[in-house]
């Protein structure tokens, strides 16, 4: 190794190796198009799913006692998404 200080000290390669210009892979990305789906009835599924919810929602929301209810009014719309992308 040389006595000169090294710009990065962290980084040392014993045999300094030879310089080659940079080129990049040509494989990589996929070929195949994402499935097609029906934007539009997945649309509709999902307006009828929140929909449901929010209206038992409200149901339980008027069928608490006014004495009991303490805060604001509202609720929490929890829902799960699936990894696989399937469930509507």
């Amino acid at each position: 190794m040389s006595d000169q200080s090294r710009r990065f000290p962290h980084i040392y390669l014993p045999e300094n190796g030879e310089s080659e210009k940079y080129t990049r892979s040509s494989s990589g990305g996929g070929s195949s198009s994402p499935p097609q789906r029906d934007r539009a009835a997945h649309a509709r599924a999902l307006e009828l799913a929140i929909g449901t919810a929010i209206q038992k929602a409200r149901q339980q929301l008027d069928s608490r006692q006014p004495e009991v209810a303490a805060g604001v009014p509202g609720f929490y719309l929890e829902f799960q998404v699936q990894a696989d992308g399937e469930g509507f």
